[in-house]
Parts: structure tokens; sequence; C-alpha cells
């Protein structure tokens, strides 16, 4: 807000707050928008140089734009210290500026989803998916797990306060392993999984954790029974003996469970 006292001095501390994150290295560019940045503007240009980006509610029409120029305008993404990529599925390789750089560069450029997949191979790995939930549920289990003295891993879709309000939690018992695969692969790696273009079917889990099935993601699932089937698919990348837990109170995951059950004798 560009109008009352006490919004405009929350929202500058919010901006400095998130500068914060920009110079600790976990966030790579900071953009602010809105009315404030409309009223303000060459005052704020001057007095956070820490912003990448100010853009005011006229602007907004060039958003995409200006982000992506900021972005092409950064050569220090893709350097010689970069050993492969990993990237979003809401980016493409031949639009993206940073991919077309690592492609140039000849690195290797994996979806999120199949590094995710390939890391759950290495581990006794369990997938917490669900239409509604599968946060929450995550978080409560990776809470749980760190209060165990095992060796653990914990991946979540967004920051949880019990792990010092960050998306991972690795056990200090996990991080005293050593290289050797047949060690890793008896300690535990949890992680959210999305059902959206069946992205967790890229995952290797040996146990499941369901929390509800409906329709949803209608762009790519037009019905009810697509999205269902795609849960179903996913059950059955269970091994022999792996194990699935469902919510007996949501009608779609108990459907999709009796459904995996009939493709499925064990």
């Amino acid at each position: 807000c560009g109008f009352i006292e006490a919004a405009k001095e929350e929202a500058i501390n919010t901006i400095l707050e998130m500068a914060e994150y920009k110079a600790n290295g976990s966030c790579k560019y900071l953009v602010v928008i809105g009315c404030l940045v409309q009223r303000y503007k060459k005052e704020l240009q001057k007095a956070l140089p820490e912003v990448d980006l100010f853009l005011s509610i006229d602007e907004y029409d060039d958003f995409w734009k200006q982000i992506e120029l900021l972005v092409k305008n950064r050569q220090e993404n893709i350097t010689d210290k970069i050993e492969y990529v990993i990237y979003s599925s809401a980016y493409k390789l031949d639009k993206n500026p940073d991919l077309i750089a690592a492609v140039e560069k000849n690195l290797p450029c994996l979806l999120y989803t199949q590094a995710l997949g390939s890391y759950s191979s290495l581990y006794y790995s369990c997938g917490v998916c669900g239409v509604h939930g599968k946060t929450s549920t995550t978080g409560l289990v990776g809470t749980i797990l760190k209060e165990l003295d095992l060796p653990t891993q914990t991946l979540v879709g967004s920051k949880i306060k019990s792990f010092g309000d960050t998306c991972t939690f690795t056990s200090d018992a996990f991080k005293q392993l050593d290289s050797n695969v047949e060690n890793r692969k008896n300690s535990v790696f949890v992680a959210e999984t999305c059902e959206y273009q069946r992205h967790f079917m890229e995952f290797f889990p040996k146990n499941i954790i369901l929390t509800s099935v409906e329709s949803d993601h209608q762009d790519y699932y037009p019905t009810y029974e697509s999205i269902r089937d795609a849960f179903v698919d996913y059950i059955c990348k269970l091994p022999i003996g792996g194990n699935l837990i469902f919510c007996s109170d949501d009608k779609g995951a108990v459907e999709t469970a009796l459904i995996a059950k009939s493709k499925r004798g064990d």
C-alpha cells in the first residue's frame, strides 16, 4: 500500500526482510510491485539498492518481459562452476535465458521431478500425495522424524516452522552417513509428490501416504476419473510388500485404494 502510513512502513520492513534472503544467497532476485512503487518509485530506487526491479501498477502488462530482461542481463547465473541444472516444468529449455545458456554450455539439465525421482531411488523413500493436505501431512511426518535418532531427510513444498522455516530437514544421523550406497539405502527420505501432469510417476516410493482424491487440475485431468486413475497408477509403482496409508474419511482416497487393491493382490 502506498497511502496508509502504517501499511507503507510495513511494506518497507517486508522489503528489507526479503533483502536479507538475497544477502544470504537463498534469493536471487528481489522485485517490488504495486501502488507503493507507483507513488514513490524514484525514492525507492535511491533508498533500496538491494531491489533489482521496481514495477508500478501501469507496468503490470510488461511484468514477464521485464523479468525476462532482468534474468537475461544476469550473465553470472550460469557459471563454469555449475555441473548441472535442475529446473521447473514451468520453464522451457528453448525459452528461458538461463536454460538456453546451460544448453549452450552442454550442461546436463534435469526437470525437478526427474531429479527428485532419481534421488528417491537411492533411499527408503516415502511419497506423500493427495489433492489436498499433502504439504501439511509431509510437514507432520518430517516433524515426527525430526525427534527420532534416525538417518532421515524430508522435503516439503512449503516452509515448515519446525524445520527452522525452511522446506527441508536433514537429521544429524543422516549427515553422518558415508557415501556407501548400501548404507544410504536404509535411510529414510520423505517427500511431497505432485499429481499435476503425473509428475509423481518419476518418484520411487517404498511407501505412499494418500490424503485425498477429487477433481482438480482440469487443464490436465478433464474428469475425476482421469485424476483418480493417475493416483492408482502411482500406487501401483509400490514394490512388492510396499505400504499404502490412506485417509479412510476421504471418499476419493478410499475408492482409489480399492481400485489399486484390485490391480495389486499384495
